[in-house]
């Protein structure tokens, strides 16, 4: 995908919720591919003193591959 942008998706809905933010149905304008998108409150996570859970979720998730499990793509 290369450098990829929010502006580079078409927001579809949210799907989810959760204590830092939503999780969104997206598609990427250029290859019509279809993600989840989790998106999080900075501030949130920076009140809660939260930030080494949250980079630790996205490690995992990266390293992380099964077909009942959303994969981590990108995180920006």
């Amino acid at each position: 995908m290369g450098k990829t942008l929010p502006s580079d998706f078409e927001w579809i809905r949210p799907i989810g919720k959760g204590g830092y933010g939503k999780v969104w149905k997206v598609k990427h304008n250029k290859t019509q591919k279809l993600y989840a998108l989790k998106q999080m409150n900075k501030a949130r996570i920076l009140s809660k003193k939260s930030i080494k859970n949250v980079n630790s979720e996205n490690k995992f998730l990266q390293q992380l591959y099964h077909k009942h499990i959303v994969n981590v793509r990108k995180a920006f």
